[in-house]
């Protein structure tokens, strides 16, 4: 009889890896969100979304009356960071512009943009958006706190229940950190509001527009 053969246990394949090359979806409750849905229902503004349109966000920020534009033409933030992408990021800034609406710029959702642009590329973007907006209107955005970030800009949605959706992709980058001071510094005219740490290691900002 051949002798028996030993059988050594393989060794187990690390899984880190693979769940990272797989896109996860996350689910997080925002504490800023039912501030804003405050405002819009107090009265009609005009909102403007640096994401594209989905029909979960029409139907949370419309809900209330409120008239949304989205900036998702060839020339947007969105497209910017979702399209093919630019060759002169600050080119491209200095070129670009709010579109045109129908009554005052109340709110700005600019989503997690911010931590893909240089500071430079911030304070270029800032000193545009306060030319072009009115004293009162507010700016949301998100930060992260993490050491590192997605490669690629996440794509928010928002249920009807103030929790943000969202993808990320398994490639990491080395994370900014900005902190609200230092955004605050790059804002001419504007002050923050409030700021919400979120349970994921994002941080939440609402921004006023004072003078």
């Amino acid at each position: 009889m051949p002798p028996a053969r030993l059988k050594f246990k393989e060794k187990p394949t690390p899984t880190t890896e693979i769940e990272l090359s797989v896109p996860r979806t996350h689910n997080v409750h925002s504490g800023i969100f039912p501030i804003i849905r405050d405002i819009l229902d107090q009265k009609q503004i005009s909102v403007l979304d640096l994401g594209p349109p989905t029909s979960k966000k029409y139907r949370y920020l419309c809900g209330s009356g409120a008239r949304v534009y989205w900036d998702n033409t060839p020339g947007s933030i969105s497209n910017a960071f979702h399209g093919p992408g630019v060759d002169d990021f600050p080119t491209f800034l200095s070129d670009w512009g709010p579109p045109k609406l129908d009554g005052p710029l109340g709110l700005i959702l600019a989503w997690i943009y911010f931590d893909y642009m240089e500071l430079e590329d911030l304070q270029l973007w800032f000193t545009k958006l306060n030319e072009s907006v009115a004293i009162g209107s507010r700016v949301y955005f998100l930060i992260h706190h993490a050491a590192h970030i997605p490669d690629s800009a996440p794509l928010f949605d928002v249920e009807l229940d103030d929790v943000l959706r969202y993808n990320t992709d398994s490639v990491r980058r080395e994370a900014p950190r900005h902190p609200p001071k230092q955004l605050e510094q790059l804002m001419p005219g504007f002050e923050i509001e409030k700021l919400f740490l979120m349970s994921n290691g994002l941080q939440e900002h609402l921004f006023y527009k004072k003078h």
